[in-house]
């Protein structure tokens, strides 16, 4: 009977030795959660989850680098811990204020799960994904004074390790003023973030050559320039040329994945604006009418993960004004559509396709006849009922009048792609509002939003909703902390669009 007893007993205190720390009586401290200390050491808030809700305590860490291993019953001094926390599955949001002197600083955060940078609330790195230990590195040019700096974390393996440390960058450390290239060759300006946020240098186009044709290899390749090397995975150029162009009509093209637009006014005006992502690449035409003499153009490009490529080229036009020439995909085919000014003599059309952008074969023809007059001009309009399945690249072969020929700038479709709905912002403010567009007629949309973790979050009904119509999403009673979150959009059982959130 006692050695029963004694087992019963040993049983337990194992039991007790095995039981989280925080499942036992361990009330969360009350922390004021947002104080960022001034000086050299953080103040790290640790949290019971893996998504920066359920508070624990806080930590004094760094001086300002740290380099953190946690594992088992972690209970780091000085702090605030009554108790240890579970280091191996929690989250963490680091918080300091420090002086900087102006310049351009590397900084470095190491991860063996999802980590995050903010400064000054920008979010300068995101990697907030389960992975093995990494460095990334992001350059960020600062003014002289006090910046804040957050380190965002989560841990979820048996030992977990997170790091941060800065040092002066031997990237430039000024923003020069951008000039512009002269007549044959382009100058382009580098910035790391989408929104030409961090500058990281130069480069020049080829002497004698005006034509971009420019693919970085994709988010992982590095940009060199006369300065930094940035990664090529959220990035934006400006491409300046000051050119002499004679008294006529032009066909100017851009293309690009993701945003482009061009101006020929020194970026007062875009004649091309497609400043937003982009499924795949693609480019826009537009005639335009020059009285000769010099012109400023501007070319902008970001890049926003996945492949980058940029596109521009120019050429004189035929007696054939074409004004613009576009497509896209209907479902049932491939629509074409493109606009002849009042003076054209097109006598007609041919349109060819290509599955690699290289070998074209006719597909189709438009005569003159069958043009619909509109105020600028004639509109014609062509539909490929036999497009096949993903991309395809379209050119129209024009024949004037008088006989010469000449070809269109291209225009790339891709049937594959769901273009049904879209999101913004994609970056929530105090409002905390998100607005769905629907890209065509839906019968039933539905929104899911989801955290990192996968956790359903809110779901709603949105019923139909016509082409173009905006459905407005309050997320006020949505319990949405500072992080990344998922929204899935369905038509009915279908997902049309998923799209990554953030709340800073």
């Amino acid at each position: 009977m006692k050695s029963k007893l004694l087992l019963v007993f040993i049983s337990g205190l194992l039991l007790y030795a095995l039981t989280p720390v925080h499942g036992q009586s361990c009330p969360a401290q009350s922390d004021n959660q947002s104080v960022s200390p001034s000086g050299n050491v953080w103040y790290a808030y640790f949290y019971r989850d893996l998504n920066l809700t359920n508070y624990h305590a806080r930590a004094s860490i760094g001086n300002p680098a740290f380099d953190i291993t946690l594992s088992g019953n972690y209970k780091p001094s000085p702090s605030t811990f009554t108790c240890p926390a579970n280091g191996s599955n929690f989250s963490m949001r680091a918080r300091l204020t420090h002086n900087f002197t102006g310049g351009t600083y590397d900084f470095k955060v190491g991860s063996s799960g999802g980590v995050k940078l903010y400064v000054d609330g920008i979010l300068m790195i995101d990697e907030w994904l389960d992975q093995t230990y990494t460095v990334y590195t992001m350059p960020v040019l600062l003014t002289t004074g006090a910046h804040n700096l957050v380190v965002e974390y989560y841990g979820n393996k048996s030992t977990n390790r997170v790091s941060f440390a800065y040092s002066v960058s031997s990237c430039m450390s000024t923003i020069p003023t951008e000039t512009y290239g002269q007549d044959t060759y382009w100058k382009a300006y580098y910035y790391d973030g989408k929104n030409f946020n961090t500058y990281m240098g130069e480069d020049w186009g080829s002497d004698g050559n005006s034509k971009i044709d420019k693919d970085w290899g994709g988010p992982t390749a590095t940009i060199p320039t006369n300065a930094c090397r940035p990664i090529a995975e959220t990035f934006s150029v400006r491409f300046r040329l000051r050119k002499s162009f004679a008294a006529g009509w032009f066909l100017f093209t851009a293309g690009g994945d993701d945003g482009y637009r061009l101006s020929l006014d020194g970026g007062a005006t875009w004649i091309i604006d497609k400043w937003a992502d982009q499924a795949a690449f693609n480019m826009t035409s537009k005639a335009i009418k020059l009285t000769g003499g010099y012109i400023n153009m501007v070319l902008e490009y970001y890049g926003n993960h996945g492949p980058n490529r940029v596109f521009f080229n120019y050429g004189s036009t035929l007696p054939v004004n074409l004004i613009s020439f576009d497509g896209r995909n209907t479902g049932s085919g491939s629509t074409l559509s493109w606009t002849t000014s009042k003076e054209s003599t097109e006598d007609r059309f041919v349109i060819e396709r290509s599955t690699d952008g290289r070998q074209y074969n006719a597909i189709g023809e438009v005569k003159s006849t069958e043009a619909v007059a509109v105020p600028n001009g004639r509109r014609y309009s062509y539909n490929d009922r036999n497009a096949p399945s993903g991309s395809a690249f379209y050119r129209l072969k024009i024949i004037d009048k008088d006989g010469p020929e000449k070809y269109s700038a291209i225009v790339n479709i891709n049937t594959k792609l769901s273009t049904s709905a879209k999101i913004y912002p994609t970056l929530l403010d105090q409002h905390k509002q998100l607005f769905i567009q629907s890209e065509k007629d839906h019968s039933q949309l539905q929104v899911v939003i989801r955290n990192i973790a996968g956790q359903q979050l809110l779901k709603k009904d949105l019923g139909s909703m016509a082409r173009g119509q905006i459905a407005t999403l309050p997320l006020q009673q949505t319990p949405l902390s500072r992080g990344t979150y998922v929204v899935h959009v369905f038509a009915g059982n279908e997902l049309v669009l998923k799209q990554a959130i953030v709340m800073p």
